[in-house]
C-alpha cells in the first residue's frame, strides 16, 4: 500500500513521468502511439480511474449510511 502511495505521489508530482508511464503501458499492451500532448487516451484512463476512485470512496453512497436502504431498493426492484 505505502510503495503505490509513494509511486503514484512522484507520478501525479511529475507530469513527464506520468505521460511516459502512460504511454509505455499503452504502447506495451495495445501496440498503440501516444501523441506529444493531450492524447485522448489517456485523458480517458485519466477520467476513468478519476470516476473509480470518486464510487469506491467510503461513505459516499447512502447504502453506506444507511444499511436498510438497500433492502428497500431492492423490494422496488422486484415490485416492478
Amino acid at each position: 500500500m505505502f510503495d503505490s502511495m509513494v509511486i503514484y505521489l512522484i507520478l501525479t508530482q511529475f507530469p513527464i513521468i506520468y505521460s511516459a508511464a502512460g504511454a509505455l503501458i499503452l504502447r506495451i499492451s495495445h501496440g498503440y502511439e501516444v501523441k506529444e500532448d493531450n492524447d485522448p487516451f489517456i485523458d480517458l484512463a485519466d477520467r476513468g480511474m478519476a470516476t473509480f476512485s470518486d464510487s469506491t470512496v467510503p461513505g459516499v453512497w447512502m447504502v453506506d449510511i444507511l444499511p436498510f436502504s438497500k433492502a428497500v431498493f431492492r423490494c422496488t426492484i422486484l415490485m416492478h
